[in-house]
């Protein structure tokens, strides 16, 4: 599957060199279509290449066979229990 963006804020072609930077976040976004072809472009692009890079790696994880082997290891920038309480 390819998957073509133009995402540059710009309009312009990703050739300047301020641009070149968000070639890694570009090419994170296209691999996250191609695991989740229902992520848009325009809603990964609202993220940092931080991440995009924790949830490429979620999803290349969630690919593999479950099982004894299988393993995931929480990094850290999220805490393991969240509760949420209504303010009446």
């Amino acid at each position: 599957m390819v998957v073509e963006l133009a995402l540059w804020p710009d309009g312009a072609s990703g050739s300047s060199e301020a641009q070149e930077g968000r070639v890694p976040q570009v090419n994170l976004m296209q691999q996250i279509i191609e695991l989740n072809p229902t992520a848009s472009a325009g809603f990964l692009a609202r993220f940092g290449e931080e991440s995009l890079r924790h949830y490429l790696d979620r999803l290349a994880m969630s690919t593999q066979p479950r099982g004894r082997e299988s393993r995931w290891v929480r990094t850290g920038e999220t805490p393991a229990i969240m509760a949420r309480e209504s303010v009446d």
